[in-house]
Parts: structure tokens; C-alpha cells; sequence
């Protein structure tokens, strides 16, 4: 039974998808409308990743984990803060935050075991570097500081659990 859940960027196009990754917020730049596209692998693929069957999106990480990946920042240089050819949108991280609250609610998961790929990867022995996500454009003060990024997802991920999603009889999107 999964039980933590990352939250990555794709570092590509708005509606370009990976395998790596169980759901994907993608954008319609004509309708400007986010949608959830789901991956090939189910979240209880990642209860065991022995078998070779599951969505490799963080290293190391992967068991029981599942990943949420938002379609956008290519070209994203965060060594000299150049920005990204496809920035995420507004809509796309509101998205997000619906559908990791949603996630939470059917999993049973822990609020606190939604983190970003980068606050994941600075817990291993041997961190490789990760960045997303450390800047939300939609929301310049209160992530300007990408220490604060992955704390402000989370209460965002309460608001949406207490304010949209309440139980498990309204799940939308997963």
C-alpha cells in the first residue's frame, strides 16, 4: 500500500508524458485548462519494485511511493535562475494540489509524507542534485525560498483535503 507521495516537474513540454510517473498534471496552452494524465503504472505497482513493474521516479525512493509529476520547465536552469520555456502554470499546481490531496484521502497517506523530489533527494546518503520543485511562479512570495516550498504544498494539500475533497466518496480525478 503506497504511503508517501513526490512531487516532481517532468523538466519538459506541457503535454509531453513519461512512464516514471503514476499521474501527470498536464496543460492545454489553446484551452487553458490542466488535466490529469495518468501513467502506465498503478500506485500499488510501487509496493514492490523488485519485480522490475513499477514507475521509477525517484531513486532510491520508489517503494511504496507515489509519484506526481507536473508536465512543464523545460529549459530550466535553477543554477542561473533562467526560466523555463513551459512554466508551470497556475492551473497546473492547483491541479496538483487537488490531486495530492485526493491521493491522500484514498491511501490514507500522511500529509507529511508529501514532498517534492528535491526535499526527497536531500535525505539520501548521497544526494544527486533534484530541483523540483523549488519555485512555484503563481505563488513568487511564498516560495521564494525553496526551503519553504515543500511546507507550503502541504498546507495547500490540507486546504484542499478540508475545503474540496472531505472524503473518499469525492474523488475526481485518480
Amino acid at each position: 500500500m503506497p504511503y508517501r507521495i513526490t512531487l516532481h516537474h517532468t523538466v519538459g513540454r506541457y503535454e509531453q508524458f513519461f512512464n516514471d510517473y503514476h499521474y501527470m498534471i498536464a496543460y492545454n496552452p489553446k484551452t487553458k485548462q490542466a488535466y490529469v494524465k495518468k501513467g502506465i503504472y498503478k500506485p500499488e505497482d510501487n509496493d514492490n519494485t523488485g519485480d522490475g513493474k513499477y514507475a521509477p521516479h525517484c531513486a532510491l525512493a520508489n517503494t511504496g511511493n507515489i509519484g506526481v509529476a507536473i508536465c512543464a520547465n523545460l529549459n530550466y536552469d535553477f543554477k542561473t535562475n533562467t526560466s523555463p520555456t513551459y512554466p508551470i502554470t497556475a492551473q497546473q499546481i492547483e491541479l496538483a494540489f487537488y490531486v495530492l490531496a485526493e491521493l491522500c484521502v484514498k491511501y490514507n497517506i500522511n500529509v507529511n509524507e508529501v514532498q517534492t523530489h528535491y526535499e526527497r533527494d536531500r535525505k539520501l546518503k548521497k544526494p544527486s542534485g533534484k530541483v523540483d520543485i523549488i519555485f512555484i511562479p503563481s505563488y513568487p512570495k511564498e516560495t521564494a525560498n525553496k526551503e519553504n516550498v515543500g511546507n507550503f504544498i502541504r498546507n495547500k494539500v490540507k486546504w484542499y483535503i478540508v475545503n474540496k475533497v472531505k472524503n473518499k466518496n469525492n474523488l475526481k480525478y485518480i
